[in-house]
């Protein structure tokens, strides 16, 4: 199959004129989270909601050209197995698709996974630990968690546990730019054309979570993908407690074929000189944990840079075996990433040690 095959063709677009408002407006009715940018019938770029939260606008007289990126494409007649590493590697939800300078199409990782074939797979062969968040907690404890974890979603639980909503980047840039308007359970939520600015310590997670739609444990994951024409991510439960979360990345990544490694992606990071240490660093993890693990499908690493010129990272690698995560801190890009490649290397062989249980020595 061709990227044509599978692309959206009736796309929403803004322009670099319109507002921070009209496109925020658009990604909330049309559930997106990215927008393609077109100006005189040429692609400009594209906009994403997850920066409208982490700057300080008002949306009525922002315009979208203030952040539009220059993300990477696809043509129509690429292999779907490259769209499948081009989304991989760019850690986006969906690439524009290009042909002679004009946008053709949208691809999105949902739109890749809703057209592979995936066998007799269960649930349980892909979800990742599920990162939760109660109800009652704060808009402000919640970003805390999202950026501390490097993620952009939460399901949201009650004080038994169980699961009662769920709460993504739309949920959060729609309440932020939207102080005064919101209704819990759906994404209607209407622009305001004020100027007040909500403050998160004063929002509970639950007046802002969207319904969630879990499948069980134990499901095929043939059957489970369907709740992805409705929902952004499949959320397993046992006992109406959310045990695991797959986003349709995480799904792409396991039926990657091995053929050119593992990806690497690292995020956070404008100076090539410090992305090219991190990916050296990376890059020698590698060579050391492939003889130790099964196969790894992808190492990700987000940093931050501190008032005190520290660096912070987070990493994420994707094995066999599951998802490990660690984190560090360095004074400097290479001592940072190279306590964060020990940290995952410890962490990994700890998880391998625990699922292989004890030998009879150790009885």
């Amino acid at each position: 199959m061709q990227v044509s095959d599978v692309m959206i063709k009736d796309v929403i677009t803004v322009s670099p004129d319109d507002t921070v408002a009209k496109a925020l407006s658009l990604m909330i009715e049309n559930n997106v989270h990215q927008l393609p940018v077109v100006e005189k019938n040429a692609y400009a770029g594209m906009i994403y909601a997850k920066h409208f939260i982490e700057t300080n606008i008002f949306p009525k007289t922002t315009k979208v050209k203030n952040f539009v990126v220059k993300a990477p494409s696809l043509s129509p007649n690429e292999e779907i197995r490259d769209a499948n590493q081009a989304i991989v590697r760019s850690g986006l939800r969906a690439l524009p698709v290009i042909a002679n300078e004009r946008l053709v199409g949208m691809v999105s990782e949902t739109d890749l996974v809703l057209n592979t074939e995936l066998g007799n797979m269960l649930v349980d062969d892909v979800m990742r630990g599920a990162i939760v968040i109660p109800g009652d907690s704060s808009l402000s404890n919640a970003l805390a968690k999202m950026k501390r974890q490097n993620i952009s979603r939460l399901p949201v639980i009650n004080k038994d546990g169980k699961l009662i909503g769920n709460m993504d980047t739309l949920d959060i840039a729609a309440v932020l730019r939207v102080p005064k308007e919101r209704k819990s359970g759906s994404r209607t939520t209407k622009l305001s054309s004020g100027t007040e600015r909500t403050d998160p310590r004063e929002v509970q997670v639950r007046e802002i979570m969207h319904n969630a739609m879990p499948v069980e444990r134990g499901s095929k994951l043939g059957d489970a993908v369907k709740v992805l024409k409705r929902a952004e991510e499949i959320i397993v439960t046992d006992n109406n407690m959310p045990i695991g979360i797959i986003a349709p990345k995480d799904i792409i990544k396991q039926l990657m074929p091995e053929r050119g490694g593992p990806m690497i992606h690292i995020s956070h990071v404008q100076d090539e000189g410090a992305k090219n240490e991190i990916v050296t660093e990376v890059t020698k993890f590698l060579k050391r944990m492939n003889s130790r693990f099964g196969r790894i499908y992808s190492v990700e690493v987000a940093v931050d840079r501190h008032k005190n010129r520290k660096y912070s990272m987070r990493g994420k690698l994707m094995t066999t075996d599951g998802l490990i995560t660690a984190k560090s801190v360095g004074w400097d890009v290479r001592a940072a990433a190279k306590e964060l490649m020990n940290r995952l290397d410890r962490r990994g062989t700890t998880s391998r040690s625990a699922k292989r249980g004890p030998s009879k020595a150790e009885y």
